[in-house]
């Protein structure tokens, strides 16, 4: 039987939902930041598919963010050394790759877009 985890586990998975949060919120604002000033910032832009590629990557991560959530949310009462835990973990830090990918991919696409569109 698995003890109850210790109050710096519950602080580690506490500040896990946070960043998992915080990415949600930071991909949901930029979709809709990205939806109202697109045609206001640029009239005529160029290289759009760079637009549907940040959107696309914005929505991956908030999927994954919320998966990751949910599992943080799982594996929070348990030890770190429990089986129950432990077959969790691998999905978890397939979950936390796919969204820090995703996430940093759209900002980069963004960025992109900006500086060609600037430039030209």
């Amino acid at each position: 039987m698995d003890v109850k985890p210790d109050q710096y586990e519950i602080e580690h998975s506490k500040e896990q939902l946070s960043f998992f949060r915080h990415l949600t919120t930071l991909s949901t604002g930029s979709i809709v930041l990205i939806a109202t000033f697109l045609e206001k910032v640029f009239s005529n832009p160029c290289s759009t598919w760079l637009v549907v590629l940040a959107i696309g990557m914005f929505l991956v991560a908030i999927v994954f963010a919320s998966g990751c959530q949910m599992l943080t949310l799982a594996m929070m009462r348990y030890t770190s050394t429990s089986k129950n835990k432990l077959k969790y973990r691998k999905v978890s830090h397939i979950f936390l790759y796919l969204v820090i990918g995703s996430f940093l991919l759209a900002i980069i696409s963004m960025g992109v877009f900006t500086v060609a569109n600037l430039l030209g």
